[in-house]
C-alpha cells in the first residue's frame, strides 16, 4: 500500500478559532497520533498551528477573493468569490501534492474542491466531511462524488445522516459527529462558591442566523432567588453584544448581572467551563440548526458542567435526553425553571452530567479518526 498521507485542504482562513477549524486541526492531530503524514493547506501563512501541524499557507488567494468582492455590488458575488478561492485552492495544492511520495487521501470540507480533484487526481482518496446539508449545486456534485467511487462523505448530524444513506450507498456515508480533545476530560471542576454563573460560549449569529441569546436575559426574571447569579458569555461578537446591552438595560436588569469575556483561547475552554454552574445552549428550532453539531455540547459534557438544550430536533438527535436537561425552545420560564433544578441540586442533574462524561470519554478525536479509517477500509479505498 505504501505510505499513505492525509491532506487537508480549506477554502477558508487556517489557522482560526472557529469552529471549522478547531475541529480540522483536532482531527489532523488525532491521525498524526495514529502514525500517519498528515499536511493542512488554508488561505493564511505558512506556519505550524497552535495543534503542532504543519500548514501550507495561500494567503493571495484570499486577498484576490477580497478584492472580487470589494469591487462588486452583485448579490451573491461574495458566494461565487469564495467557491473560485476553492477552485484555485483545489488546483494549487494538488500541483504541490502530486509529486510527493505517498498514496493521498484528500480530507475537504467543500464539494467545490472535492470535485476538482476528483477529476485532477483521479487516483486519490477523498473524505468530505459535510456541515450542511447540501442543496442545489452542492447536493449534484454530492451526488455524482458517490457515484464515482472512492469518496467517503462524512456527516456531522443524524438528521443529514439519515437523509443522505436514503438516498445513496449507504456504506459510503458515515456519521461522524463533532468531537472533543482528551485533554478536556483531565480538566477537574473548580465552581466558583460565591456564585451561581450561566455559560454561554460562541457567537450570538451563526452564518447570520440568530442564536436566541435574548432568551438568556429573559430568564433572569425568574431567577431572582438566585441573589448571586451571573450570566457570563464567552466570544461574543461586539455587534451582539451591543444588542444585549440594550436589550439587559430595556430589561432593567442590574449592572454586573452579566459578564462579558471577549476571547478565549479553545484550550483555555476547560479551565473557564469548570468554574461556571451550568451551560446553556438555547439554538431555536430551525432549518439551518437542524445541520448543526455544536462543540459547546461535548466540551460542556467533558469538562463535567451540567448541560441544559433547547428542546429541538437537532439537539434530540444529537445527544441522548438522559444526558442533558432540556426546556422548552423559546420559552424563558422553562429555561430558568430548568436552571433552578440545577441550583436546587436536583439528584438527576448530577446523574445526567455524569453520564454526558462518559459519553464524552467515547467522542474525542481519536475515536473520530479511527471511525473514519475504519469506513475507509470496510469501503476498500
Amino acid at each position: 500500500m505504501g505510505k499513505v498521507k492525509f491532506t487537508f485542504i480549506l477554502g477558508s482562513r487556517y489557522p482560526s478559532e472557529k469552529a471549522y477549524a478547531v475541529t480540522t486541526g483536532n482531527t489532523a492531530l488525532a491521525l498524526t497520533s495514529l502514525g500517519y503524514e498528515v499536511q493542512l493547506h488554508g488561505v493564511g501563512t505558512a506556519q505550524r498551528d497552535s495543534f503542532g501541524n504543519l500548514v501550507c499557507g495561500h494567503q493571495s488567494l484570499l486577498t484576490s477573493a477580497l478584492r472580487v468582492v470589494a469591487a462588486s455590488r452583485i448579490p451573491g458575488v461574495s458566494n461565487l468569490a469564495y467557491h473560485f478561492v476553492c477552485i484555485i485552492m483545489a488546483l494549487v495544492c494538488y500541483r504541490e501534492e502530486r509529486r510527493k511520495p505517498f498514496k493521498q487521501t484528500y480530507w475537504l470540507r467543500e464539494p467545490v474542491i472535492a470535485t476538482v480533484l476528483s477529476l485532477v487526481a483521479s487516483n486519490s482518496r477523498i473524505v468530505l466531511e459535510l456541515h450542511h446539508r447540501p442543496r442545489w449545486i452542492s447536493s449534484a456534485l454530492v451526488r455524482r462524488l458517490i457515484k464515482k467511487g472512492k469518496t467517503i462523505i462524512l456527516t456531522i448530524t443524524m438528521l443529514d445522516y439519515i437523509d443522505l444513506t436514503r438516498k445513496y450507498d449507504s456504506r459510503a456515508i458515515l456519521f461522524a459527529p463533532m468531537s472533543v480533545p482528551a485533554e478536556f476530560l483531565n480538566k477537574p471542576r473548580s465552581q466558583e462558591e460565591n456564585n451561581f454563573s450561566i455559560v454561554f460560549t460562541g457567537k450570538g449569529f451563526s452564518n447570520g442566523h440568530d442564536n436566541n441569546l435574548s432568551i438568556l436575559i429573559d430568564a433572569l426574571n425568574y431567577l431572582q432567588e438566585i441573589k448571586n447569579v451571573r450570566l457570563v458569555f464567552i466570544g461574543l461578537e461586539p455587534s451582539y453584544r451591543e444588542k444585549l446591552n440594550g436589550y439587559s438595560q430595556k430589561l432593567k436588569v442590574q449592572p454586573g448581572m452579566i459578564i462579558y469575556i471577549s476571547h478565549v483561547s479553545h484550550n483555555q475552554i476547560p479551565e473557564f467551563l469548570s468554574k461556571y454552574s451550568v451551560s446553556v445552549v438555547p439554538y431555536p428550532e430551525s432549518e439551518y440548526n437542524q445541520s448543526r453539531s455544536p462543540l459547546k455540547i461535548i466540551e460542556s459534557a467533558a469538562c463535567r458542567i451540567p448541560l441544559i438544550v433547547s428542546h429541538t430536533k437537532a439537539h434530540q438527535d444529537l445527544i441522548d435526553s438522559d444526558l442533558v436537561t432540556s426546556f422548552t425552545d423559546g420559552d424563558a420560564e422553562s429555561l430558568a425553571s430548568s436552571i433552578l433544578k440545577i441550583y436546587h441540586g436536583d439528584p438527576e442533574i448530577q446523574e445526567r452530567t455524569n453520564k454526558a462524561f462518559s459519553f464524552a470519554k467515547e467522542s474525542t478525536y481519536d475515536f473520530r479518526a479511527k471511525s473514519v479509517l475504519e469506513g475507509i477500509q470496510v469501503n476498500s479505498m
